[in-house]
């Protein structure tokens, strides 16, 4: 407990240092990356949390406080804000990247159907820009990864069934955006890794992460009507020379989405939730987890669970921490179904460990874990009690904290959590 303290105070000042310098060093003419450039000589900026509260026809974001695991700031912007700098409003379908940016901005992904990225700055919340990476048509960007100086790659999972009007706008591909010109300035075309010859059938790019000097896409493989999926698949892409290097693919499992990444053994964690539209039994068929793991000069892939094992289908949210794979197991609406379960497994032949149990089916979110302070969050949008579950991790126990309500003005459920 005295370590995890003497993190907190140390967090904390650098904190309250960095707040101070950004914001007397800022004037109404400064970008942002000009804040940070007269910054540069400093180890670091605040990290934060930030969560999406919705209903799915609405958004309300909110910022938690890292150091004491509290709400920090309600309502930082919402579907009703008219802030400036917002010239489209949030939707209901709000997602965050999987990994921060490493310069702090708060990144809004707004699915589907506006597809437009809106950046917030870390300390003020005010919004800096927008980014529409529409093209002329409802793209549903799904994810953001920095993979060089300033340059991102933005997942876009739908495909354009009329494409020629505007540069750029095929989709079922990865936009790259450049932050600091704040435009588009390419696009790598996945077309042909949907694994089917049917024009029909797409590759949607899902979440990416930037690990091992490569960036790493999962592919929903899915077709126009959702009802159809091929194998499980996984990119590796040279961020570099934005060229697709490797395709991975695992035929037993399908829909694939969340990754994770374990740094000391160079290797990556992936979820895959099967069909929902195959039934149930199929659905947890093709579900479960598969690793990419380094060999050698290669890499080699295997399945190492099968939602099998649990009874009941992986959703698409995942994180690691303290020796620990957390995930969450889909629960079936319906009275005397089974509901959503977030399980603890260790990764060897041991089972996983149901760790917590919802009310319901479809109520359980994202999951983070604070790797800094050993604390894991779980997103609970119980529709009576909605609130971010906190728990304490150790190498041989997790046990439940308490409940942080974060949108006490709108009462919306937490659906997303990230760090920022």
């Amino acid at each position: 407990m005295w370590n995890r303290q003497l993190k907190l105070a140390s967090k904390a000042s650098l904190s309250l240092l960095l707040v101070f310098l950004l914001l007397s060093c800022a004037d109404d003419t400064d970008s942002y990356f000009d804040q940070l450039e007269r910054m540069k000589h400093i180890a670091g900026l605040p990290q934060g949390i930030v969560v999406r509260n919705s209903d799915y026809l609405s958004s309300a974001i909110s910022a938690l406080d890292p150091e004491q695991a509290n709400l920090h700031q309600d309502r930082i912007l919402d579907s009703g804000s008219s802030s400036a700098g917002l010239s489209l409003m949030l939707s209901g379908d709000v997602v965050f990247p999987s990994s921060a940016l490493p310069t702090h901005e708060i990144v809004l992904i707004d699915r589907y159907p506006n597809s437009v990225l809106t950046f917030l700055h870390p300390i003020n919340y005010k919004v800096l820009w927008q980014h529409s990476v529409a093209t002329g048509f409802a793209s549903n960007p799904h994810d953001l990864v920095w993979v060089r100086d300033r340059i991102v790659y933005v997942t876009r999972y739908q495909k354009n069934l009329t494409p020629g009007r505007e540069e750029f706008d095929s989709g079922d591909d990865l936009l790259i955006v450049d932050l600091e010109q704040r435009k588009t300035i390419g696009r790598i075309g996945l077309e042909n890794y949907s694994g089917s010859d049917d024009p029909k059938s797409y590759s949607r790019p899902e979440r990416a992460v930037l690990a091992f000097g490569s960036v790493w896409v999962s592919l929903g493989r899915l077709n126009h009507t959702f009802d159809h999926a091929q194998a499980g698949a996984l990119l590796r892409i040279d961020p570099q020379t934005d060229e697709v290097l490797d395709l991975f693919e695992e035929p037993s499992l399908a829909n694939c989405s969340d990754i994770a990444v374990f740094d000391r053994e160079e290797s990556l964690l992936v979820t895959c939730s099967g069909l929902y539209s195959e039934g149930r039994e199929k659905q947890i068929e093709r579900s479960g987890l598969w690793k990419v793991s380094k060999a050698g000069s290669d890499w080699k892939t295997e399945v190492v669970l099968r939602a099998s094992q649990i009874g009941q289908p992986v959703s698409a949210h995942l994180t690691l921490g303290s020796g620990w794979i957390f995930f969450i197991g889909m629960g079936e609406l319906g009275q005397g179904k089974t509901k959503d379960t977030l399980w603890s497994w260790i990764g060897t032949k041991e089972p996983p460990k149901q760790l917590f149990s919802a009310k319901e089916a479809y109520t359980f979110g994202q999951i983070l874990f604070d790797s800094e302070v050993n604390w894991l969050y779980l997103c609970d949008a119980d529709p009576k009690d909605p609130h971010i579950i906190l728990f304490t991790v150790e190498s041989d126990a997790i046990t439940y904290w308490k409940s942080i309500d974060s949108s006490p003005s709108t009462g919306l459920p937490p659906r997303e959590i990230a760090f920022y």
